[in-house]
């Protein structure tokens, strides 16, 4: 590909970063949270009193999850409701453990932040860099880390 001006060069790279972010990052960061959703939300305790929904209208169900790419960077968040009210933020009670309506064992009120432990991962493992790597590799622009 040719380009004839820096600006067409630099227009040719936001896109295609656009769309590695998009593409590639967003699919990385979703399958990290809902790893993460497993192991600190899941697999702490077994509930008595209702039946998860995991992926169908849960936590892991990637409806749930929302992704934004906006200025070059992303922007992923746990958006889940409950369908009987929808102004309660299921993901902020589990990630806090304030907000239930009804009594808990304790290790649910201490809260459970699946956010900032899906955020360490991607940026202890070098998951990003990664998949941004793969992503532009994939459209034709060789990057070595």
């Amino acid at each position: 590909m040719d380009f004839t001006s820096l600006e067409s060069l630099a227009k040719h790279l936001e896109l295609t970063i656009d769309r590695s972010l998009k593409n590639d990052v967003a699919k990385g960061v979703v399958k990290t949270m809902q790893e993460e959703i497993k192991d600190k939300v899941y697999s702490v305790y077994s509930p008595l009193n209702y039946d998860r929904h995991y992926y169908k209208d849960g936590l892991l169900d990637p409806k749930n999850i929302e992704i934004q790419v906006t200025d070059h960077g992303i922007s992923v968040e746990s958006i889940r409701y409950d369908e009987n009210d929808p102004y309660k933020n299921v993901s902020e009670i589990i990630e806090s453990g304030s907000g239930y309506t009804y009594n808990v064992p304790d290790e649910l009120t201490n809260g459970r932040p699946f956010t900032e432990s899906t955020r360490q991962r991607l940026v202890n493992e070098g998951i990003l860099q990664q998949k941004m790597k793969d992503g532009l590799n994939r459209q034709g622009i060789d990057v070595r880390l």
